[in-house]
């Protein structure tokens, strides 16, 4: 099970809430993915490069 940060409107779509998404109660701005033999681990790099981004602090995220 993997849990990450998201833009609100990615989230409140549909296709965090289907299998294999579902949607944590504890912050509005996270969504959970169940990590299973055929996860599409580029999609999981994507996902947590997006979430690292909205949490990271803007000096590691801009270029030098």
């Amino acid at each position: 099970m993997l849990t990450f940060r998201s833009r609100l409107t990615e989230v409140d779509a549909d296709a965090f809430r289907k299998d294999p998404f579902f949607k944590p109660v504890w912050f509005p701005d996270i969504a959970g993915l169940f990590i299973r033999d055929d996860t599409d681990w580029k999609d999981v790099a994507k996902l947590v490069e997006a979430s690292y981004r909205l949490l990271a602090p803007k000096r590691l995220i801009t270029p030098s």
